[in-house]
């Protein structure tokens, strides 16, 4: 068995360097962000640093305050606008993959003028709530090298050995499932959704039901009353569980990254962790 690592620390002693792609809010990155700034903070130089932010909005709070807050570049390449530029609506494009490879190929331009610019070299890519899906050219520009967090196990399998949840309504597939919580994923992205190797899997939390008018709603009668329950204790959780599970999965993910730690099995597809490092503390 061949194990290539995935990254090598920089001889310098100088950050990885993480290019972070969002489209909303931006919690996932923030921790991110946060985290960076705790090691600054404590050992004087962090392991990695989020070092621009690629959006494809042109509204958000990573365009509007990201930049101001933090002083992080952001880039942006806004998907509606760009299909526009091209004479279409996003909505007729976004299942064409000529098109969406297109797409993100003039978003790696603005990424490439933007490490020429710099002299910075992109070393990691997380997700952090980005919401389209990365189509071939970025996942031949970054093999093995773009990070995604998904809120349910995925080692979860069906009765046809696929990968049980996965998709925008993990969270309530499962609790519809009848599982007993959650746990975040962070994997590998390649161009299935949801299908790539698994880094690591954060603990598991329970569901809950935070009110008792929801737990009486899940005992009625009314099909569309119980399913709109379903899907409020579904959201509730997954608010719950970016805090609880997706940040520390992350923030772990990451920093074994940034330690030299991860293994990528060519072979069989998969991601290993060598032994186990123990990081200051994140709470």
């Amino acid at each position: 068995m061949t194990l290539g690592r995935l990254f090598t620390p920089h001889a310098d002693g100088s950050p990885m360097r993480v290019l972070a792609l969002g489209s909303g809010s931006g919690t996932n990155i923030e921790a991110l962000i946060h985290e960076e700034h705790r090691q600054r903070h404590l050992l004087g130089t962090p392991t990695f640093e989020i070092a621009a932010i690629l959006t494809n909005k042109t509204s958000s709070r990573i365009v509007e305050e990201f930049e101001g807050l933090y002083g992080i570049p952001v880039i942006e390449h806004p998907n509606l606008a760009y299909a526009r530029s091209k004479g279409r609506e996003w909505k007729e494009v976004r299942d064409d993959d000529g098109f969406r490879q297109e797409y993100d190929n003039a978003g790696l331009a603005k990424v490439a003028d933007f490490q020429d610019r710099t002299g910075i070299a992109f070393d990691l890519v997380v997700l952090g709530g980005y919401m389209l899906r990365l189509s071939r050219p970025w996942i031949e520009s970054f093999p093995n090298l773009i990070l995604n967090v998904h809120p349910a196990d995925l080692r979860i399998l069906d009765g046809q050995g696929k990968r049980r949840f996965r998709g925008d309504d993990a969270v309530y597939d499962a609790y519809i499932s009848e599982e007993k919580g959650t746990a975040s994923t962070i994997h590998i992205v390649n161009e299935l959704m949801d299908e790539g190797p698994i880094v690591l899997i954060s603990e598991q939390l329970p569901f809950k039901v935070p009110y008792e008018e929801l737990d009486g709603m899940l005992k009625g009668r009314d099909l569309r009353v119980r399913i709109a329950a379903a899907k409020t204790i579904a959201s509730y959780h997954q608010e719950l569980q970016k805090m609880k599970c997706d940040w520390p999965a992350y923030i772990q993910a990451v920093n074994r990254f940034a330690a030299g730690d991860v293994y990528c099995d060519a072979a069989k597809g998969s991601v290993s962790i060598a032994e186990t490092r123990n990081f200051p503390s994140t709470r």
